[in-house]
């Protein structure tokens, strides 16, 4: 592939020099854009069906019925009667580009209808999962026992990391038992490749020659010159407590296994004096918002201990398994990104265990696993850290971790969570 590059002169280089590359707004219109678009039919599941570089999730709902799916696409009943829209009854449709994407939306279609009556329903869309922000397309409506067409020609933005998410209410039925229903829910649009950022090269004490990829069709790009100084963005150390985490089930751990345990006399925690465990169940750890969008290069990491508690002769399994999940909105969509399982009664420590179990955010719902190969203390195949790469920099970033294992003589514990990146403070005069 053709690379561009440029001379960044007269510059004192102390501290690391990063490059940001967006292409300019204006030539948007002349580079090739890719078509994209997720389709939620709705006739037999919640499921979207994707083309191009975008991710969508299930279609999912709120404060109404049990949802069916058929010819009649998503149909439920439950809604209100009252003549003011009730912002917490929906159905929800989001979808994303890929990373390394930008997405523009140009239209959104459905059909929509009520059992044997009218209702009112509007639609309304956010990019930060309706958090602080709500956007209505079009306006209120009046749906009938027929199925009408909804179309709306619009242009969306979401920039590689980022959500459009969108609900469509229902409210003023003639009676909660009325079915409202949605079908060929269809987001159309195009998305554009952003450049990639290349090793500098001729890097003297007063400049460096920058270097990225081609994006074909764009005429200009903009580069911007800054520095930027390795950071941790947010930590855990679980010290018998957790200030970013809320957490269901599990507990902390102190101390050291015993003699009698796998691996031996070793520690459950290796940054302080705690770590966070399960033994027989399951663990739901699940951050606060963390703003990681000042930060580029952003990464997780963790440390992660298996343990045969009181015989040497269990630990983990390969349905024992700890997933990381990252949510770029906020929670209103977690993806399922790296795994760890066990594998015939597996164990390993902190420092006996020397695997990372490392992967890039990918931005979809298919997870990366690791897994020993065999069974019994671990070390070249004990996955001891657990690191995620390219995370999102937005401004609500959640991590759901999850520990699951099935006896009470199996232990998983984590310790030492941390986000870390690198600050970018840009240098005026070199836009």
């Amino acid at each position: 592939m053709k690379n561009n590059f440029i001379k960044i002169k007269k510059i004192n280089i102390i501290t690391k020099i990063v490059l940001l590359f967006i292409i300019i707004i204006g030539t948007a219109n002349l580079i090739k854009a890719q078509t994209a678009s997720g389709t939620w039919a709705g006739t037999s599941n919640a499921n979207v069906s994707v083309v191009g570089n975008v991710t969508g999730t299930s279609e999912t709902s709120s404060g109404v019925a049990n949802i069916s799916n058929g010819s009649n696409g998503f149909s439920s009943s439950g809604w209100p009667t009252s003549n003011n829209i009730d912002y917490t009854h929906y159905y929800q449709f989001s979808i994303s580009p890929i990373i390394g994407s930008n997405l523009n939306v140009n239209s959104i279609t459905f059909s929509y209808s009520v059992s044997g009556s009218t209702a009112n329903a509007a639609i309304y869309y956010s990019t930060n999962a309706f958090q602080t922000t709500l956007t209505q397309l079009g306006s209120n409506s009046t749906v009938g026992s027929t199925f009408a067409n909804f179309s709306s020609n619009t242009s969306l933005n979401a920039n590689s990391g980022q959500t459009i998410t969108f609900r469509i209410y229902a409210w003023a039925a003639s009676s909660s038992s009325r079915t409202f229903r949605v079908k060929d829910f269809v987001v159309s649009g195009t998305t554009i490749s952003s450049p990639v950022a290349i090793s500098a090269s001729d890097v003297l004490a007063d400049g460096f020659t920058s270097n990225w990829n081609t994006v074909v069709g764009a005429n200009s790009y903009r580069l911007d010159v800054g520095t930027a100084s390795f950071s941790t963005i947010s930590s855990e150390s679980f010290e018998n407590t957790s200030v970013l985490f809320t957490s269901t089930s599990g507990g902390f751990y102190t101390g050291s296994s015993s003699g009698g345990d796998l691996p031996a006399t070793s520690p459950y925690a290796i940054a302080g004096t705690y770590g966070y465990g399960i033994s027989n169940g399951t663990a739901t750890l699940t951050s606060s918002d963390i703003n990681s969008s000042s930060f580029i290069n952003n990464k997780l990491s963790f440390r992660l201990a298996s343990f045969s508690i009181g015989s040497t002769t269990n630990g983990s399994d390969n349905t024992d398994i700890v997933t990381v999940e990252i949510s770029p909105d906020g929670g209103a969509n977690y993806y399922s990104t790296v795994r760890v399982l066990g594998n015939n009664n597996s164990c390993w420590s902190y420092s006996g265990g020397t695997a990372n179990a490392s992967t890039s955010y990918d931005g979809n719902t298919t997870p990366v696993d690791f897994q020993p190969g065999n069974g019994g203390v671990r070390t070249t195949d004990g996955y001891s850290t657990v690191v995620v790469t390219n995370l999102p920099s937005v401004s609500n970033l959640k991590i759901r971790i999850t520990q699951l294992n099935s006896n009470s003589s199996e232990r998983w514990v984590i310790d030492d969570f941390k986000i870390s990146g690198y600050l970018i403070n840009l240098l005026a005069n070199y836009t």
